[in-house]
């Protein structure tokens, strides 16, 4: 997977190409997320749109990357989604979770609409240990 940064506005936008798929791409991508959370960027929009397909590390990597950008008082939301990319998210009930927009430019300028953002009570500080746990081994 290669992956590609530009800014737009106050949003960091990356561009993901290839399979979001194995150990050494969810690395690259989790790594690239805790770097720009720790520089200070607090909003991060992830272009899927060159993204062929993404497994169980792959999604794991993406609920890290949501927390990481949460925990450091921003936002993490995915655009251009595949349907394939979409059905997998909505199978492994991240929906409620992750922040989607058909297009970057939309996930740049929109907002999380308060009823998008998940309650303490949905998404428990204990849930992401166990997600993370479950995507990382089940292959």
């Amino acid at each position: 997977m290669r992956l590609s940064e530009r800014h737009i506005g106050d949003a960091m936008v990356l561009d993901l190409n290839g399979a979001l798929a194995g150990t050494e791409a969810a690395e690259l991508l989790e790594s690239t997320v805790s770097r720009l959370s720790q520089a200070g960027a607090r909003k991060i929009v992830t272009s899927l749109a060159g993204v062929g397909c993404v497994d169980s590390t792959g999604l794991g990597a993406l609920v890290d990357c949501h927390l990481t950008a949460l925990r450091a008082g921003g936002s993490f939301k995915l655009a251009c989604i595949a349907n394939r990319i979409e059905d997998l998210v909505v199978i492994a009930r991240l929906l409620t979770v992750f922040n989607t927009s058909d297009s970057v430019e939309e996930a740049v300028t929109g907002t999380i609409p308060a009823t998008a953002r998940p309650e303490a009570s949905e998404f428990p500080m204990m849930a992401p240990p166990i997600l993370h746990r479950f995507f990382r081994h089940s292959l």
